[in-house]
């Protein structure tokens, strides 16, 4: 089981949201994106996605999280931490302004940064995406927020069964079972709340929406250890990409559903998602004794696992938006994004 976050911002909320100059950094990545671009449509819309990009940043550094894992635009990597670096914000810009071309700055459609935190209880990871293209009435400003127990992260060599031994504590009865899941849970969505909270106060927006969901994963292939693990690089939520470390973080993940079984734990309201990050269906507030479930035997064949007639079809949030237009109530600019973005010597921080 591992928690998740959505929060969005209303579309028609987004003219509210001040298009202040972008800093240094920020203002190169601007440049870069746009050619050089001096007062087109593209122009100007790329300059209310950075300048947005650039005050999320703020907001998550408010809340202490600064340390940046993958920088892209259109699922194109520009940067990747795969050595665990940390407060790499501006190597990953600097990379981008090395990495970018004139073909890829004449149509943007998508940034994502994504960053990851740690505290006490969990291991986060944090999307951050802006769409320039996005249905009516869809929100182009998302961000996922994953949390993963951090008393269940595996150790180095660790196998399946020693992963196993470490839950079962937990899974000794319903009653520790539904303490240790609802007072994670708590923690976990009083973080959420807070970087929504966060969002209020630094954008100056009212109407941020935050959903929370509980997932649990059913794997199509068995994991002896962390180094098996499948990895999705273009999954939904971010636990499921393989980033540096996450897969240690969330191999316990791989025995959740087979503890579960084992020891006829009930479970509801709750997301179930295949090893590659696929919502697969979900689980209602009647729940469901795992024991009894074909959904979560470990023998079951991952087809006979998803044909389970407990899994309610997929109505999850995981959805990517396109089409429409950026800013469609007010055009996205304001008279500083011509003169700001015009500048062709924006130098380093």
């Amino acid at each position: 089981m591992y928690f998740s976050s959505k929060l969005t911002i209303n579309p028609s909320q987004l003219a509210k949201i001040e298009k202040v100059k972008p800093t240094k950094a920020f203002k190169r990545m601007m440049f870069m994106m746009t050619g050089g671009a001096v007062a087109d449509k593209v122009q100007v819309e790329t300059f209310a996605a950075v300048s947005i990009l650039q005050q999320l940043y703020r907001v998550l550094k408010s809340s202490e999280i600064d340390n940046i894992i993958q920088l892209s635009q259109d699922d194109i990597d520009f940067y990747l931490d795969e050595d665990g670096k940390e407060g790499d914000l501006k190597e990953a810009l600097d990379t981008f302004d090395l990495e970018i071309n004139d073909a890829m700055s004449e149509l943007f459609g998508t940034l994502n940064m994504v960053l990851e935190h740690h505290d006490s209880n969990f291991s986060y990871l944090i999307d951050v995406k802006i769409n320039r293209s996005h249905d009516v009435g869809d929100y182009p400003i998302e961000i996922v927020v994953n949390g993963l127990m951090k008393d269940m992260q595996a150790g180095g060599g660790e196998t399946g069964e020693s992963i196993k031994a470490k839950m079962k504590d937990v899974f000794a009865s319903q009653e520790s079972y539904d303490a240790y899941v609802n007072e994670k849970r708590s923690k976990f969505e009083s973080f959420s709340d807070a970087l929504q909270m966060n969002i209020k106060k630094f954008m100056k927006v009212d109407d941020v929406k935050v959903e929370h969901e509980n997932k649990v994963m059913i794997p199509k292939e068995e994991a002896n250890n962390s180094g098996e693990m499948r990895r999705n690089a273009n999954a939904y939520d971010p636990v499921h990409r393989g980033y540096y470390g996450y897969n240690d973080s969330y191999f316990y993940g791989y025995y959740w559903g087979s503890m579960m079984h084992d020891h006829h734990t009930v479970i509801n309201n709750a997301y179930i998602v295949s090893d590659d990050g696929d919502t697969v269906g979900s689980i209602g507030e009647d729940g469901v004794d795992a024991g009894d479930s074909t959904m979560f035997d470990p023998e079951a064949d991952y087809d006979s696992k998803i044909s389970s007639p407990e899994l309610a079809e997929n109505d999850s949030t995981d959805t990517d938006s396109d089409g429409g237009s950026w800013f469609d109530s007010d055009g996205g600019g304001d008279s500083d994004s011509s003169s700001c973005s015009s500048c062709s010597s924006c130098g380093g921080d």
